[in-house]
């Protein structure tokens, strides 16, 4: 293994317990980055600003995991 590849990994264990707050957490790439960070054994908490449409895919998020958080 490369050091590039065990700095990743020490970095990746490093979030286990650790909370995130992603700004429009429900599209795109912030949705993707609050789903790694689940992942990776962190809360998150959100925000949103779309309306209807950001409250649907809040509540479907929310459903997959007890540790997503939404504001």
């Amino acid at each position: 293994m490369d050091s590039s590849s065990s700095r990743t990994i020490d970095f990746v264990q490093g979030l286990t317990g650790k909370v995130a707050f992603v700004t429009g957490g429900v599209g795109g790439i912030g949705q993707s980055c609050v789903r790694t960070l689940i992942a990776h054994g962190m809360t998150v908490a959100f925000s949103y600003t779309e309306g209807d449409s950001g409250e649907n895919a809040a509540r479907s998020l929310c459903s997959e995991s007890p540790d997503f958080l939404s504001a």
